[in-house]
């Protein structure tokens, strides 16, 4: 089957709120260090996303009983001709999820081409990785690819491991989900402040399990008090929290937890990987208070 965009447009389309994060996001922030480009907070963002559903485009092709898996690939190439082309899958059950989109339009306006212009894949509450730009090529198959940025590349282990340890490629399997998470947005880490009445201010997300919750301290972590969340809860889509603090004079080390309607709250330590995926720990921000 082969759609143009004019046809894709005529297709029922649907908004979507979605939270993209690269799943990469807070590498910097694991100990032992791994290698990798070294993101700290900024590799996520949050839009809405319009487009038609993928699971009206399959059923214009009708999946065989044995079509377990969608190898998605887009119209970039590599830079270098050692390098492998990037390709992607996901099992049909989320392809067919009715948020699963081919999108066309971000924040009510054309797509983007830094964004994946004309078209690309959006899959809410699933790490980027998955999110394919410059959509040209969807592959239904029995089996999942053989590829190396899904078959070696964007793995995280099955099975917690010991920081610092290295893991069989057998351990290994690919991402799915986003973890519950939040980010401070209005203070920077060693800010230099002035004392008196300010406010904690940031963003939460959950992989498709919206953020019920935010707790914010400002002592290192031995009491925490709750924020004030804004607007509904999304399934995707961030959560702005804000907690009012009167500032004194000294150095404060404040965080914030963030808790989704499943009841799973960003734990104090990260789950160590050797590629330094999915860190959703409390992120802890230094801050001085001058009189």
């Amino acid at each position: 089957l082969s759609l143009s965009l004019d046809e894709l447009r005529a297709l029922p389309q649907t908004t979507v709120e979605a939270v993209l994060q690269c799943s990469g996001n807070g590498r910097a922030l694991l100990q032992p260090r791994v290698p990798g480009v070294q993101w700290q907070r900024g590799a996520v963002g949050n839009a809405k996303w319009r487009g038609v559903r993928l699971r009206d485009v399959l059923a214009k092709v009708l999946p065989g009983k044995d079509a377990r898996w969608l190898h998605l690939a887009g119209a970039d190439a590599p830079i270098l001709p050692t390098t492998p082309k990037f390709l992607r899958a996901i099992d049909l059950d989320k392809a067919r999820h009715p948020d699963t989109l081919i999108a066309l339009e971000m924040n009510g306006a054309p797509l983007p081409a830094l964004h994946g212009a004309p078209a690309r894949l959006v899959v809410p509450g699933w790490v980027a990785d998955d999110w394919m730009k410059w959509l040209t090529d969807i592959e239904l198959s029995a089996t999942e690819p053989d590829a190396f940025f899904y078959k070696t590349a964007y793995r995280f282990p099955t099975q917690k491991v010991e920081p610092g340890a290295a893991v069989p490629p057998e351990q290994m399997g690919p991402m799915t989900a986003m973890n519950v998470k939040s980010i401070i947005g209005s203070h920077d880490v060693g800010q230099s402040i002035a004392r008196g009445k300010t406010e904690i201010v940031g963003v939460a997300w959950s992989g498709g399990n919206g953020v019920t919750a935010v707790e914010v301290s400002f002592d290192g972590g031995a009491s925490f008090r709750a924020a004030r969340l804004e607007g509904p809860a999304t399934p995707y889509g961030f959560r702005v929290f804000r907690a009012p603090w009167d500032a004194a004079p000294g150095k404060h080390r404040i965080g914030a937890r963030a808790t989704d309607k499943t009841g799973a709250a960003q734990p104090e330590q990260p789950a160590w990987n050797p590629s330094g995926y999915l860190f959703n720990a409390i992120e802890w921000i230094e801050l001085e208070v001058h009189a």
